[in-house]
């Protein structure tokens, strides 16, 4: 064989392998389903969303770079990537560091549909605020929830549970009184929500109301004694709210009773 054929033989192996390389290190685009007027669909690997246009490709080593709009184009629908299942898994067994990382990678990767309904990235972005919450990271809470875009969410529990991150920031600013103004409006005062909720809500008056009580105490005041009851029965209250949800609040409640 001669030298030259060799060469070439070896330069296309090269090749070959670097075209390998590089289609492995390609990132996996999100699949969806694309809902047609028709009543037709197709199911593709979504590339970006913008101005009511998506774009797209058939297969994930397509060259063939497609859009579609409306009105031919009625919905999107998201298939859960595998990045949010593993961020989920790891939320629910309150491994809340690791699920941050988690859905920071997922909200990367569908940051060009993050103006799409129940996007992951907008998705991703309330679990992250929730892993804030939960392990008690009060400070970066705010700092999520002031460059959070609610735009994508469209479920009524979520949207509930950013009113609630009210409390939580006056919790964090120490605000007590705010809290109790808060609890007590007519904004809340007897609003049917979930019990998830409902529970950091009595939570967080039970903490105002027990701290209120100290501050009077200190000054002398007669209405301690009454702030002491109202902090007692909102802790009972958490108790009895939702043990199984927020089973680290009633624990939290319990401990702050003893």
């Amino acid at each position: 064989m001669k030298i030259q054929s060799i060469l070439t033989i070896l330069s296309s192996v090269y090749l070959l392998c670097v075209t390998s390389a590089v289609a492995q290190e390609e990132p996996e685009l999100p699949k969806g389903r694309l809902l047609y007027s028709n009543g037709s669909h197709d199911d593709v690997y979504l590339i970006s969303y913008k101005a009511g246009v998506v774009t797209y490709r058939t297969s994930m080593r397509s060259l063939n770079i497609l859009q579609a709009k409306k009105p031919a184009l009625e919905a999107i629908y998201f298939y859960e990537p595998q990045i949010f299942t593993e961020a989920m898994n790891l939320y629910r067994a309150k491994n809340y560091s690791e699920a941050k990382v988690k859905f920071a990678e997922c909200e990367v990767s569908f940051k060009p549909f993050d103006s799409l309904p129940d996007n992951y990235a907008t998705l991703a972005g309330f679990y992250t605020m929730e892993c804030s919450r939960r392990s008690g990271d009060l400070e970066a809470l705010s700092a999520e929830l002031e460059k959070y875009r609610k735009d994508g969410l469209t479920r009524e529990n979520h949207h509930l549970q950013l009113e609630v991150y009210t409390f939580w920031e006056a919790v964090r600013l120490k605000d007590w009184a705010r809290i109790d103004r808060l609890a007590m409006g007519d904004s809340w005062q007897g609003r049917k929500v979930p019990s998830e909720l409902r529970v950091q809500i009595e939570y967080c008056h039970a903490l105002a109301l027990d701290e209120l009580a100290k501050e009077g105490l200190k000054e002398g005041s007669k209405e301690d004694s009454s702030r002491w009851v109202s902090a007692i029965n909102a802790y009972n209250r958490v108790l009895s709210a939702d043990a199984t949800a927020s089973i680290d609040l009633v624990l939290m409640a319990a401990n702050n009773l003893m």
